[in-house]
């Protein structure tokens, strides 16, 4: 969308607001300076890119792998309203290193909640009907293992 477009969207009453998954950080910029001053909430759609959305005015991320790092979200958004600006770079390094090692969050985080006593099942759908999109390959137990490691390590500081 072009921020020309987002900024007429946001002029329309009851279009309150979007999310917008992007790494582009000009993009981003562009987007939220076009709704900047109007009654519109943007929210980060990819949480590596929350830090620059605090700063933007974006007032929530809703990203995929923020299933795997809630308290993290969380902490930067506190730590942000505080005037704690390197503990939010802090948090930003962190939720970085997790997405950068995760090998497939959803069945990751499956298995570690059966680990912890919760059962849940691996479900992998199919995809092969879609012709933009292609089955992923399962989590292997030594990627599962790999994993667990940074992100018990990265998520430590924030419980």
């Amino acid at each position: 969308m072009a921020p020309e477009t987002l900024a007429k969207l946001a002029d329309i009453k009851n279009f309150v607001g979007g999310k917008f998954s992007t790494t582009d950080g000009f993009y981003t910029y562009e987007l939220t300076r076009a709704v900047r001053g109007k009654s519109f909430t943007y929210i980060i759609g990819n949480e590596t890119m929350f830090y620059t959305g605090l700063f933007l005015g974006s007032r929530a991320c809703i990203g995929q792998g923020a299933i795997l790092n809630p308290q993290i979200l969380k902490a930067m958004l506190e730590r942000y309203r505080s005037g704690n600006y390197s503990g939010v770079l802090r948090a930003q390094d962190a939720i970085n290193t997790i997405l950068s090692n995760s090998p497939n969050a959803v069945d990751f985080l499956k298995m570690y909640a059966t680990e912890k006593g919760y059962a849940t099942p691996l479900y992998t759908r199919s995809h092969s009907s879609n012709p933009y999109m292609e089955d992923r390959v399962p989590i292997t137990k030594a990627e599962y293992d790999r994993f667990k490691v940074i992100y018990e390590t990265e998520l430590m500081p924030y419980l």
